[in-house]
């Protein structure tokens, strides 16, 4: 193999259609391999969900994301995606305990080929929360500057999420007026 550069990039498909990332910056010393996700045309249990708000006031806006009991299910891969104009803080929060679900939001397979129409996992908009668990992740990005001169605020963030274990999702605006979208993309493995 010649190489007309130190620097290059190079992505493989491996085992069960996992796509890998492999960064080469040999000036530097580093070699980076980065597993991203299986692509949904390869994988027939990729499901999706989309979000947008505008949040008068400084309310978080919350969902919650059931994983299922089932035994046949071995693992839930999940991307989440926040972005926020101006900026959010959005914590991730794992065995949350809740006393009402909220409104059922609807998750649509990325195949649309596929019979397979409904995940296992359950999503809720605004749930009753009593207790909200351990924070697995807590980042705020952005700021309160308003007006912004650039894009929207944003970042995915990826886990591998326990089963029968609820998740709330967080996303609190740092001011009045912010526009949140929230993206989540889960692979479900039999």
């Amino acid at each position: 193999m010649q190489f007309d550069s130190l620097k290059f990039k190079k992505t493989l498909k491996g085992p069960n259609g996992h796509i890998f990332q492999i960064d080469w910056d040999l000036p530097q010393g580093r070699c980076d391999c980065n597993e991203l996700v299986s692509s949904p045309v390869v994988e027939p249990n990729y499901f999706t969900l989309s979000y947008q708000s505008t949040n008068n006031v400084h309310l978080p806006q919350e969902i919650l994301f059931k994983t299922p009991v089932t035994p046949s299910l071995t693992n839930i891969y999940i991307i989440f995606e926040v972005y926020s104009d101006p900026g959010s803080r959005v914590i991730l929060y794992e065995n949350s305990t809740v006393i009402g679900e909220g409104y059922p939001m609807t998750a649509y397979n990325t195949d649309r080929n596929n019979p397979l129409t409904a995940p296992e996992s359950q999503l809720f908009l605004s749930p009753i929360v009593s207790e909200y668990g351990t924070i697995i992740y807590d980042k705020t990005q952005g700021s309160s500057i308003i007006p912004k001169t650039t894009g929207d605020i944003g970042d995915n963030y990826r886990f591998i999420l326990k089963r029968d274990t609820n998740y709330i999702f967080q996303t609190t605006p740092l001011v009045n007026k912010t526009d949140i979208s929230t993206n989540i993309v889960w692979y479900e493995v039999k």
